[in-house]
């Protein structure tokens, strides 16, 4: 298709009855022109376990009445929208709400695995969008992100459906071929064998839901149900802003590797020192194990790489 001469190469057609012609269906829809794939699931929705991934909480998923926003992941990963930084370090941090440009995602590791991990964000019922989330709270939403949604070892975003699967030529990703699901939304009573309800899925001081490990309810689980590692705490009100502090597990394999590069070298002492500066913590760059990182901790490194 050629508008004014320029090629229009993705689109897509919409019923114009039927109750299909509605502002959050057609932006559903553009959402795939865009690139996104559907969150929900096409076939096991009523089976022996229905689990709702995400529900309400992304465009992609159910539609409100009117159009919601799509979820950080989307935006970042789909759309290229926003930044998404990964959580190198444990300290306290600060969201911005989703309709906000910037500081609105961060991305977790999980310590258990390669190819799924967690990302967090802050939604507020406000403005012309998200005034019809679920529920009647502000606050985080945290998910978790798996990357390997067909079990072949073979990262997503380099992946494609192969010859003769129902989408065929698709690259590999969303919610709709799940189980397993690109995205899923922790929510109250969720387990990887109970919905639990998807529409309670907010974490605020204000709706007593302030933490999430491996031992809480809900858990951090992965697909499957194993432990993820994730562990966020103090989850504080949502205001202007939602504050929370997260608990990165170090897991270098090297003694004084701060940034993980398998050798203890003069990066790794300014990393150190900007950890003392700002006043943060980092449990890798505590290297004496003394719950403070500084001046000892920077000797204990120059030792060890003089030796």
């Amino acid at each position: 298709v050629y508008i004014n001469n320029a090629i229009v190469d993705g689109y897509n057609l919409n019923l114009a009855s039927g109750g299909y012609f509605t502002a959050s269906v057609i932006s559903h829809e553009f959402g795939h022109s865009l690139g996104a794939p559907d969150l929900y699931r096409y076939f096991d929705v009523g089976g022996d376990i229905p689990i709702v991934p995400i529900g309400q909480w992304d465009i992609m998923g159910w539609n409100t009445s009117n159009p919601q926003y799509p979820s950080a992941w989307i935006k970042y990963r789909y759309f290229n929208w926003i930044d998404c930084p990964m959580i190198q370090s444990s300290g306290n941090y600060e969201l911005n709400p989703s309709s906000f440009p910037d500081n609105n995602c961060f991305q977790i590791r999980s310590p258990y695995s390669e190819t799924q991990h967690f990302v967090v964000e802050y939604r507020k019922q406000e403005g012309m969008y998200d005034s019809n989330l679920p529920g009647n709270s502000d606050g985080m939403l945290i998910f978790r992100v798996n990357l390997d949604i067909n079990e072949n070892g073979v990262i997503d975003t380099l992946d494609s459906y192969g010859e003769d699967e129902l989408l065929e030529g698709w690259t590999v990703g969303g919610n709709g071929m799940g189980p397993p699901d690109e995205i899923y939304v922790y929510r109250q009573g969720g387990t990887s064998s109970n919905n639990g309800t998807v529409n309670s899925a907010i974490f605020s001081s204000q709706t007593n839901r302030t933490e999430i490990n491996d031992t809480t309810s809900p858990s951090s689980f992965l697909h499957g149900g194993v432990p993820g590692g994730l562990d966020i705490s103090n989850i504080g009100l949502p205001g202007e802003t939602i504050s929370f502090f997260c608990n990165i597990t170090c897991s270098n394999n090297i003694t004084g590797d701060i940034n993980y590069d398998e050798i203890v070298d003069i990066l790794d002492i300014i990393l150190t020192v900007n950890f003392i500066i700002n006043s943060g913590y980092d449990s890798c760059s505590d290297i004496n194990g003394d719950g403070v990182v500084n001046i000892q901790d920077i000797i204990l490194i120059i030792n060890i790489i003089l030796s």
